[in-house]
């Protein structure tokens, strides 16, 4: 059997008309029987641009005996990012990520970058 359960925030904060500071954190767990036998899209994986900015999509997480990355049981990341727009639509980013993806021991890993932002008419647009 298996049960996860995860938990994502989000907070925005304004300081004045063109700067934001954006916080954001996602949690996960699950209780499984054999991990071994759970398949890599129901495991929890951290990396790329929608979770640790500067690492490759799902490379972080507990690996096996050779090395590859097989997920893990548990999930922690936060983000801390400050926006500033130098005109209504254009704007730049700096962030720090920092998380992992783990069964036994949390090991923090930490990406900082900066990024571009444009608010098309048609949504955000990010290049981090």
């Amino acid at each position: 059997g298996l049960v996860q359960a995860w938990a994502t925030g989000r907070r925005l904060v304004r300081s004045g008309e063109r700067d934001r500071f954006v916080l954001a954190a996602r949690l996960g767990a699950m209780a499984v029987g054999d991990f071994g036998d759970l398949p890599p899209e129901l495991r929890f994986f951290a990396g790329g641009d929608r979770s640790l900015r500067g690492f490759e999509h799902q490379a972080i997480g507990e690996t096996d005996g050779r090395g590859e990355v097989i997920g893990g049981k548990f999930l922690a990341i936060g983000s801390a990012e400050y926006e500033h727009y130098f005109r209504e639509a254009w704007g730049a980013a700096a962030f720090v990520d920092a998380g992992d993806a783990f069964s036994r021991r949390f090991d923090v890993n930490v990406a900082a970058g900066v990024g571009a932002r444009w608010r098309s008419p048609i949504g955000m647009v990010r290049l981090d």
